[in-house]
């Protein structure tokens, strides 16, 4: 696995939105839903691979590191968990955002996709998926 280096910031601002689910719907946070064009910028992107640009909130702009040192700490573990790099959209000139590798096949008639919120709302008092007040 090939890691993004210091000098190797994703530029997105090519690359193709799921006009479907832009914005996409889920979370507190704003994200689209995109696709890697080929050939890939860096080797560690997946040439026509779906990917979630993932913005931080506007009250903590660094909040998108979170998701990448996430990523990282769980590679030191060995937990498998979906690759996130830093990256940008330089055609609307974006704050810097998290790209997170989708982690399911997206085109797959047998998969159900059910949103993390839906079970915290039912097991954590006061859980608002929009506010983000609750996330622990």
């Amino acid at each position: 696995m090939k890691y993004q280096g210091v000098h190797e910031l994703v530029d997105v601002g090519n690359w193709r939105v799921d006009d479907l689910t832009d914005p996409y719907p889920e979370g507190s946070r704003d994200k689209s839903a995109m696709e890697c064009p080929d050939p890939a910028s860096f080797e560690f992107l997946k040439p026509g691979h779906r990917y979630l640009f993932k913005h931080s909130n506007k009250n903590y702009p660094e909040q998108f590191w979170a998701e990448i040192i996430a990523y990282k700490v769980g590679c030191q573990m060995s937990v498998p968990v979906p690759p996130a790099f830093a990256a940008f959209n330089s055609s609307n000139e974006s704050h810097p955002a998290a790209l997170i590798e989708w982690f399911y096949d997206w085109d797959a008639d047998d998969v159900l996709y059910v949103p993390g919120g839906n079970f915290m709302t039912r097991m954590i008092d006061n859980f608002d998926s929009k506010r983000g007040t609750q996330h622990n």
